[in-house]
């Protein structure tokens, strides 16, 4: 792995990584019940055609969040569209965390 080679300022990590949903209801039951992280912050907002959640879950260090976007008049989502890979926990239990959630959720792990 690279060096780090910023001069100009400190990188201090990531505040929270923030991805689109098409239901709020069913993100925050999956990330609350089914993987136990906590809801930690909601906001709710208007823009110029219609309106929408931001909703942040606490990634386990309590200063790192997953957060999630929903607006109301967004499209349906499409195959391939914006996707990105499966998010992956880290720490010493990430596997059993993935193989609980998976389970919980009816997926084979």
């Amino acid at each position: 792995m690279a060096a780090f080679t910023n001069t100009e300022f400190e990188f201090g990590g990531i505040n929270h990584l923030a991805l689109t949903c098409s239901d709020m209801q069913r993100t925050v039951d999956f990330y609350t019940h089914i993987l136990g992280m906590k809801l930690v912050k909601t906001l709710e907002f208007t823009h110029d055609s219609g309106s929408g959640q931001h909703f942040f879950f606490d990634v386990g260090n309590g200063r790192d969040a997953i957060a999630f976007f929903w607006f109301d008049d967004a499209p349906p989502p499409r195959a391939g569209d914006r996707a990105i890979g499966p998010l992956a926990p880290r720490g010493p239990t990430a596997l059993g965390y993935r193989r609980h959630g998976s389970r919980r959720a009816g997926c084979a792990a």
